[in-house]
């Protein structure tokens, strides 16, 4: 968790104590991300610089820097690679071991989403009128949907096996959930469902049970929580 205060807290689930917490130095933090066993965290201290840290020893790393365009996003690959996107729209990889940068895709434009598969085999980035899944390390596209002018990506998540990519789209014209769209990471099969409606459903939340078993937005218009 991270406030106003620049402490980074860390949390045990399960029992809701508070195992750790430390204080960061300059103006704030922001994007945090953690690494997939722990150990790491990565987070925007400056428009174009992101901070690496070992959180076990409290000791940073390395800072992530741009010259030209600010990072929007950053997302653990595994706890060695990050995946760094700017508000160019190019995705890179930045392997700590070996301090390098590698370019995984080109950007249309604006990067507005990124979103990582729990085995870090895929990634999916989202742009002004494009949605794409890329393949992490060679950066090939294994699906991809043009949103035209009318319709937006609301949010982007892997289902926790990493089979199964989840996209909600929103309607420009009246900002309501459009449609459910579900791709099969390994056939690139791609199921679509349409939202009633009658549901009101506007703009909140959206993530994916940790099970796997349900979707589960938070809608604004309708005052709810709905699963799936």
């Amino acid at each position: 968790t991270w406030g106003v205060d620049r402490l980074l807290r860390n949390w045990d689930l399960e029992s809701g104590k508070e195992i750790d917490a430390f204080l960061f130095a300059g103006v704030g933090v922001d994007l945090p991300e953690i690494s997939p066993s722990g150990s790491r965290a990565v987070f925007r201290v400056t428009p174009s610089s992101m901070s690496l840290w070992d959180l076990g020893s409290r000791k940073q790393i390395k800072v992530l820097e741009t010259e030209k365009k600010p990072w929007l996003s950053a997302k653990f690959v595994s706890d060695d690679k990050i995946l760094l996107a700017g508000s160019h729209g190019s995705v890179l990889i930045y392997d700590s071991k070996a301090e390098v940068y590698r370019p995984v895709a080109k950007g249309h434009g604006l990067c507005s989403q990124l979103a990582v598969s729990n085995d870090g085999k895929y990634f999916a980035r989202v742009d002004r009128q494009h949605v794409e899944l890329f393949e992490s390390e060679s950066g090939e596209v294994r699906y991809k949907m043009d949103l035209g002018k009318s319709r937006a990506a609301w949010g982007v998540a892997f289902s926790p096996d990493s089979r199964r990519l989840y996209l909600v789209t929103l309607s420009l014209t009246d900002l309501t959930f459009e449609n459910l769209t579900v791709v099969d990471t390994q056939t690139n099969r791609v199921a679509s469902v349409r939202f009633p409606t009658e549901s009101g459903f506007g703009p909140g939340g959206f993530v994916v049970d940790p099970r796997g078993q349900y979707l589960v937005f938070a809608c604004v218009a309708a005052n709810a929580v709905v699963f799936f």
